[in-house]
């Protein structure tokens, strides 16, 4: 599963065991990249509307709580609709 994340969330998925490839995309060449899971900061929903792939968007970037809850709740999402 391909993620796009402005700041790296490998030890999150590390510690609970998911395989993925993580991938840090600038906003200038995330478009046309194949991605099924977009996290990014919440002041960049305007630029991700167009998006084929679920965005995350998270308001903190720095709280670990946050970004493990919402990125493990849309890996979840995810592989119910695989």
């Amino acid at each position: 599963m391909p993620l796009v994340f402005l700041h790296h969330p490998d030890e999150i998925l590390e510690a609970e065991g998911i395989k993925a490839e993580v991938v840090p995309w600038d906003l200038g060449s995330f478009k046309g990249q194949n991605a099924d899971l977009i996290v990014a900061p919440m002041d960049m929903e305007q630029h991700l509307r167009s998006a084929s792939a679920k965005v995350v968007l998270i308001k903190n970037l720095v709280d670990k709580t946050e970004v493990k809850e919402k990125v493990l709740a849309a890996i979840r999402e995810f592989n119910q609709g695989q």
